[in-house]
């Protein structure tokens, strides 16, 4: 078993017509610096991961970049390339003084409203098909947001039911505890905070179904429906979503 924050394989759900999500092909994550010798082992020979998609900003990978693996190809797609925020990053949502709930709907219907978002999420569909099926790990700092929405765009384009979608997504709250807890000790430790500021922060470490439900609502607000968001949106047609399912589902 891994321990690198927030892993997970999509495989194994359940799909339309008794299909299953292939496993060991789509695996999402939180940060991929500092790997251990096993786990590069893990990713490159157990799990044999040919491409790694990092929706990071540049700020971000600079700080922190990703640990090279033997044979794999990196991508960097920054989807929120185009935000005032300039990146969903902890220590940026920190500083940015709005309170913690109003700043991750922000984040949400950023992510499926900017045009770098329109963009990288693009490129991140059309890498799937590229692949072939060959394994793919995606991730940003956390795995929570910017790896949230994709594993859903992915997961809601191979069938899989909203509840199979919201319970993967909550799965970051569980698997991110241990990391959360040394943030907030750490935040504490550096900065005098007073309740109600971990409180914020802590708010801002964990996802809630409202926030994956306000991408959803905005996208059929903004373009009517999810089918016309991919479309012609993400310029995703119908031809390649079944190219997707052809792949990803058996």
């Amino acid at each position: 078993m891994t321990m690198i924050t927030n892993f997970r394989d999509l495989g194994g759900k359940l799909a339309p017509n008794n299909k299953k999500v292939k496993e060991q092909q789509l695996f999402r994550s939180g940060d991929l610096s500092s790997l251990t010798k096993d786990e590069q082992y893990f990713l490159t020979q157990a799990n044999k991961i040919k491409v790694i998609v990092d929706f990071r900003s540049e700020e971000e990978k600079k700080s922190t970049p990703d640990t090279t693996l033997e044979a794999t190809e990196y991508i960097a797609i920054d989807v929120l390339a185009d935000s005032m925020d300039k990146n969903g990053s902890l220590a940026n949502m920190m500083t940015a003084g709005i309170p913690a709930e109003e700043m991750m709907t922000d984040i949400y219907k950023n992510l499926v409203t900017l045009n770098s978002a329109h963009k990288g999420y693009q490129q991140f569909l059309n890498i799937l098909l590229e692949l072939n099926g060959a394994p793919l790990i995606f991730h940003c700092s956390a795995g929570k947001d910017r790896t949230g929405i994709a594993a859903a765009l992915i997961l809601r384009l191979l069938g899989v039911s909203k509840e199979e979608i919201y319970q993967d997504y909550l799965l970051t709250n569980a698997q991110r505890k241990t990391a959360n807890q040394q943030l907030l000790e750490q935040a504490t430790e550096s900065h005098r905070l007073s309740n109600e500021q971990l409180t914020q922060i802590k708010q801002m470490l964990e996802v809630k179904p409202e926030y994956l439900k306000t991408a959803f609502v905005t996208i059929d607000k903004e373009y009517g429906d999810f089918h016309t968001y991919i479309n012609e949106v993400l310029n995703f047609s119908d031809e390649k979503i079944t190219q997707l399912r052809t792949l990803y589902l058996n």
